[in-house]
C-alpha cells in the first residue's frame, strides 16, 4: 500500500516536472528573444555598450532556441534540461554583467546588486524542477560567478562614500567599516 502511493506521487512529480521543464525552456526562448530584439533596438538609438553585448545576447538566444527544439523532441533531455540554468543561464548573466562593470566601472556596486537579484531569481526558478541536486548546482555556480565578478573590481569600486556610510554599533559593522574605509580609492 504505501509503495503504491510513493509510486503515484512520483508518477505525479514527474509529470509535473516534465511539465514545468517545458514552460521554463518556452519561457527561455521567448525572452532572449526579447532581450535580442531590445538590444538590437538600442543599437539603433546608439545606447552604450549595446554592440560590445550583441555577440554574447545573439549567442544567447540561439542556444535556447535550439534547448527548447531538442527539449520538445527528446524527453530524456528535457527531464535533465534544468542544468541549462547551472551552465548556461548564470554563465550567461555574469557574462553581461562582466561586460557592464567594463564598460561602466563606476556603478560596480549596482551591478552586483544587480547581479544578485537575478541570481536569486534563477535559484527561485530551479525549484521548479522540484529536485535538491538542481538547485545546490544552481546555487553554488551562481555564488561562484558572483564572487569571480566581485573579484574581478577593485574594492574601491564597491566602497560606499564615506558620506554615505551609517555608523554602527555593532562589532562587526565596525570592522567592516573600518576595513573598507583602510581601502586606497
Amino acid at each position: 500500500m504505501n509503495g503504491s502511493i510513493r509510486d503515484l506521487s512520483g508518477a505525479s512529480l514527474d509529470a509535473e516536472r516534465l511539465r514545468n521543464a517545458r514552460g521554463l525552456l518556452a519561457l527561455r526562448a521567448a525572452l532572449t528573444l526579447a532581450f535580442l530584439g531590445v538590444t538590437v533596438a538600442a543599437m539603433s538609438i546608439d545606447v552604450q555598450g549595446a554592440r560590445a553585448r550583441l555577440p554574447i545576447v545573439a549567442s544567447y538566444c540561439a542556444l535556447s532556441f535550439g534547448l527548447y527544439a531538442i527539449g520538445w523532441r527528446y524527453l530524456h533531455f528535457l527531464r535533465h534540461s534544468w542544468v541549462a540554468i547551472a551552465v548556461l543561464d548564470v554563465p550567461a548573466v555574469y557574462a553581461f554583467q562582466r561586460a557592464a562593470m567594463r564598460q561602466v566601472p563606476e556603478h560596480a556596486l549596482l551591478i552586483a546588486a544587480m547581479t544578485v537579484a537575478i541570481y536569486l531569481l534563477l535559484v527561485m526558478a530551479v525549484q521548479l524542477s522540484i529536485s535538491r541536486s538542481y538547485l545546490v548546482l544552481t546555487a553554488v555556480t551562481s555564488y561562484a560567478l558572483l564572487v569571480t565578478l566581485r573579484g574581478g573590481q577593485s574594492c574601491a569600486a564597491f566602497r560606499q562614500p564615506s558620506w554615505k556610510r551609517r555608523p554602527s554599533s555593532t562589532p562587526c559593522a565596525t570592522a567592516c567599516n573600518a576595513a573598507a574605509s583602510s581601502l586606497p580609492v
